[in-house]
């Protein structure tokens, strides 16, 4: 499937305290200060987390280049009261033939516990299923990660297994447990 035209239509999805923006190259500084504070934090999940603001340009080209191209959806999370990027959340499309995605997230340290990434998520979820019709979402989430997995269950995901040292992330292979959602 691609979502070339979808994507390109879409301009913001708006949550009560967040709003969805699809990523934009001169966000790499905020981008990267959000990353860079809560680095800690998203080193242990977070393969893109660098210390290099070169890297956080590339990611985000990487990012506009496969929102053009209808393959990938990634957003950035802007709190409405404070206009600040509060994190990230993105599609990835395997399987080009059927419509379904997995979807990730990273938030900023300070703002977790807050409610906003289960928002964020909630928002997304509504539009894959109300605009691009997508069938199903996917999420992989690091078994340590407590946090996320709550945010998965509130959102209605349901977990559907576990895939042993599936993850290497700077070093450190994680553990994920397999979650999945039905948007029918």
């Amino acid at each position: 499937m691609n979502y070339a035209k979808e994507f390109s239509e879409l301009t913001e999805l708006q949550g009560p305290r967040v709003v969805l923006r699809p990523m934009q190259a001169e966000w790499a500084e905020p981008l990267f200060k959000m990353v860079y504070e809560s680095r800690v934090e998203l080193r242990r999940y977070m393969p893109w987390e660098t210390d290099d603001l070169e890297a956080t340009r590339t990611f985000l080209e990487r990012a506009i280049r496969d929102h053009e191209a209808g393959t990938g959806l990634h957003l950035a999370i802007f709190e409405i009261d404070t206009s600040n990027i509060l994190g990230v959340i993105g599609l990835m499309f395997g399987d080009p033939y059927t419509p379904k995605a997995e979807v990730g997230y990273s938030m900023h340290s300070k703002k977790t516990s807050h409610g906003y990434a289960t928002e964020a998520l909630s928002t997304l979820i509504d539009y894959c299923r109300d605009t691009i019709e997508l069938v199903r979402l996917d999420a992989q989430v690091a078994t340590t990660n407590l946090a996320s997995q709550r945010v998965m269950a509130k959102c209605g995901f349901e977990e559907e297994g576990l895939k042993p040292k599936s993850h290497l992330c700077h070093g450190t292979w994680h553990d994920m447990k397999m979650y999945g959602k039905l948007l029918d």
